[in-house]
């Protein structure tokens, strides 16, 4: 079998059953052996029946650990240190061989258990969940019910009592020991759980150390005062905050009680033990749960903020794109202006004037030759009027020489009328705007005036434009026909109105109603102002 379907954390080689005896591998089935053997003697202090049955037994969470880190090779560790550990007591050698294989397939069993649920460890609710129903619930009972069998076949105390004990001691030893070293086993993960200073740290361990020693130092059943560190600890240093604080917390509850202090002081000792202990577990499991769910928000919010990243990087694009194409548009009308006035207009101008002196050199003509002689040169007035004026529109000159307030009460100057009448209100302008702005103002302005005139056919329009401390504001009220939302989305007008408003960081709002008119707003945020002040 591959590791990778039996543990649930990143392993860097195969495990089958055939894995050479590698100095690697046993120099870790050592270390398992040495700290199952060092924790084992420390529970079996506190032991009943004959020594082998005790509600500290830290080593279950150790031996949890090493299988799901190293993988089921590492199994001969677990049993040397069960063997060496159970040596320690009365129980003879058979009865020692059976505890060792109980505990060792229950660790297996737990690994086994959590690779089935295929969910990384402690980092979701659901893998908390299966931490707790199966590797600390589900496999103690292998170890607790071989362990207790292996007592009645030595012909030791193998009661009920017994029984309970031994499973709540291993089930509460994988809640507190293998949290430890599978959270302190991976490397942290900046994005998900940021670092917390040092001064933090060691206030909340301090702040831990003197609440346990004060709960489990007095008979008055205050041990609510250890739930705020619990969740101080789970909420900002999360999973590997929460299992040192419940495993402090075992440790001062085990010495404390063990020496007869605290909320749970009984005799025999035994059932004080129990209550201590499933106090520990209430905790531990509460703080895993709540780290979880702890990294689960900053998980789901580094993916917000890398969504948020992602968008406003695409908006970026987007805007130099549309900032591109808009300078592109206005150097190709500038273009087009100048070759329309300086190349197209004067052949039209030399038309015409080779046109007179036709009429010159033809002397006395009938008049209605004279008619069409006039009509022609009319025809080429016009032309060319239009055409400087189209000249005009794509290549606004006035705007670069005089500004924009200027350009745009000559641009309301041209739309008014006697059918139309149109008034621009432009608040003292200190400074001129950058030509890029400058022109993106215009052109909204040009396009917005235009259309209500040619296409909404106001009576009155009013444009109005201010610069304060939020930003550039221009607003264009007609009191035209209006038009629906359809159309609105069909304008190629407002289209290229928006784009210029995308391109500088900026919002173009169109409300309209049909036979209500039309109120077009453009806000720039942040307006770039030319290096020069107006004039």
């Amino acid at each position: 079998m591959d590791r990778s379907t039996f543990v649930m954390l990143p392993t860097t080689h195969p495990t089958n059953a055939a894995v050479p005896a590698t100095p690697s591998r046993a120099r870790w089935i050592t270390a398992v052996a040495l700290a199952y053997v060092v924790t084992a003697l420390i529970g079996l202090q506190l032991a009943i029946a004959s020594g082998n049955a005790t509600a500290v037994w830290l080593p279950s969470g150790v031996a949890l650990a090493a299988v799901l880190l190293r993988g089921p090779a590492i199994w001969p560790g677990i049993a040397l240190g069960t063997l060496l550990a159970t040596a320690s007591t009365d129980a003879p050698v058979s009865t020692a061989a059976v505890i060792a294989t109980g505990n060792t397939l229950a660790a297996l069993a737990g690994g086994w258990l959590l690779a089935r649920t295929d969910s990384p460890i402690l980092d979701r609710g659901r893998s908390v969940l299966a931490f707790v129903l199966l590797g600390a619930i589900a496999s103690t009972l292998v170890s607790a019910t071989c362990g207790v069998a292996a007592l009645a076949l030595g012909g030791l105390e193998a009661t009920v009592l017994v029984w309970w004990t031994w499973w709540l001691g291993d089930c509460i030893g994988v809640l507190v020991a293998a949290p430890v070293i599978l959270a302190w086993a991976q490397p942290p993960d900046p994005t998900v759980q940021p670092p917390r200073s040092t001064t933090e740290g060691a206030a909340l361990g301090l702040c831990v150390l003197v609440v346990s020693l004060a709960v489990f130092t007095r008979a008055t059943p205050h041990y609510y005062l250890l739930f705020p560190p619990a969740i101080w600890a789970a909420l900002r240093f999360g999973t590997r905050g929460a299992s040192m604080v419940a495993l402090v917390i075992f440790v001062v509850a085990a010495w404390r009680t063990a020496a007869g202090d605290g909320p749970f002081i009984a005799d025999p000792l035994v059932p004080a033990l129990l209550g201590s202990q499933t106090l520990v577990g209430v905790l531990s499991v509460t703080g895993l749960f709540l780290a979880a769910a702890t990294t689960q928000r900053q998980r789901a919010e580094a993916q917000v903020r890398q969504s948020v990243d992602e968008l406003q990087r695409s908006e970026d694009a987007l805007r130099q794109l549309t900032r591109r194409q808009t300078t592109i548009r206005e150097q190709e009308r500038t273009r087009l202006g100048l070759d329309l006035h300086d190349n197209i207009c004067q052949e039209i101008v030399g038309t015409g004037i080779v046109v007179a002196s036709i009429r010159a050199r033809l002397g006395a003509i009938s008049p209605d030759v004279a008619e069409s002689f006039d009509r022609v040169q009319r025809y080429v007035n016009e032309l060319v009027e239009h055409l400087r004026q189209l000249a005009h529109e794509l290549q606004p000159l006035q705007l670069r020489e005089l500004g924009l307030k200027e350009s745009l009460q000559s641009l309301a100057r041209g739309l008014t009328s006697d059918a139309c009448r149109v008034t621009v209100t432009v608040e003292t302008m200190l400074r001129r705007l950058d030509e890029t702005y400058e022109i993106a103002v215009y052109r909204i302005a040009q396009e917005a005036l235009a259309n209500a005139v040619r296409h909404a056919k106001a009576s009155a329009i009013e444009l109005r434009l201010c610069i304060d401390g939020r930003g550039l504001h221009l607003e264009v009220e007609d009191d035209g026909r209006g038009f629906t939302t359809t159309i609105h989305l069909k304008s190629l007008g407002l289209s290229s109105m928006r784009e210029r408003a995308i391109a500088l960081g900026g919002h173009l709002d169109v409300r309209s109603t049909p036979g209500a008119g039309t109120t077009i707003r453009l806000e720039l945020p942040h307006p770039r102002y030319a290096s020069r002040s107006a004039a």
